[in-house]
């Protein structure tokens, strides 16, 4: 474990930026409400003074318009398939109970056959579990077992020690 704080958090976020890769962090609507979106600088995250996103990160796994195929008259065939096309990505931010739910997720498509594009992109995701500091009264991950902070499933976690501080776990 290592004591790291704001300023060191979003010099790592930019040197993943630098590297190529699409980052994913909880930025603010408006209104109290958060989401998961792409960002373009490392300022443009914030991961405290909020329970949970207004949609769960899943969205970054399932789009929801992608092409697959295309089909017409083609020497080949009637179908041709399309790779769509899987970024490196960090997934900076998501709450325990998000993270089990995308274990959950994981676990059934290794039962029934795996979603070639969701399983790569699963694959070529770092993720950054922020664990939560106190429960809302609206949660029940300490219920269901998943919270408030991950057990499994993430790359590195990150603790809250006090304001703009955390513990990052590796």
């Amino acid at each position: 474990m290592l004591k790291i704080d704001i300023q060191n958090l979003r010099k790592i976020t930019n040197a993943f930026l630098e590297e190529g890769k699409a980052v994913y962090a909880p930025r603010p609507l408006g209104m109290g409400d958060f989401a998961f979106d792409r960002i373009e600088n490392h300022e443009d995250f914030q991961i405290e003074g909020f329970v949970n996103t207004l949609l769960p990160p899943k969205e970054i796994f399932f789009r929801q318009m992608e092409t697959i195929g295309r089909f017409g008259w083609k020497k080949k065939g009637l179908c041709e398939d399309v790779e769509p096309e899987i970024e490196d990505k960090v997934l900076l931010g998501i709450r325990p109970c998000d993270l089990e739910g995308l274990l959950l997720i994981d676990a059934f498509y290794d039962r029934v056959g795996a979603d070639m594009p969701y399983k790569r992109r699963r694959e070529k995701t770092f993720i950054i579990a922020y664990a939560c500091p106190e429960p809302a009264v609206t949660c029940f991950c300490v219920e269901t077992d998943s919270g408030p902070w991950a057990k499994r499933g993430f790359d590195w976690q990150l603790h809250w020690l006090d304001e703009g501080i955390y513990l990052l776990e590796v």
